[in-house]
């Protein structure tokens, strides 16, 4: 019952983490554009996303996949 437990919270934390990399990212899109006297225009691309918010969910997925995975056996 832990494995479940510790499964599911993993990988609803590795969405948590990749969602607040997405909002960080914009953020520092809009900051960029404020400063930018020439262009003001806010530009985002979803590939603009720094690698740690992009690996630490794919490592939380796979633990928590595992996780589950190795509960089913028991």
């Amino acid at each position: 019952m832990i494995k479940i437990f510790l499964g599911c919270t993993s990988i609803i934390c590795a969405f948590i983490v990749l969602c607040t990399g997405f909002l960080i990212s914009a953020l520092s899109s809009v900051q960029n554009a404020a400063h930018n006297v020439n262009s003001g225009a806010f530009e985002y691309s979803i590939f603009n996303i720094n690698w740690f918010w992009f690996l630490v969910p794919v490592i939380l997925i796979v633990i928590g996949f595992s996780l589950l995975y190795s509960a089913r056996e028991e």
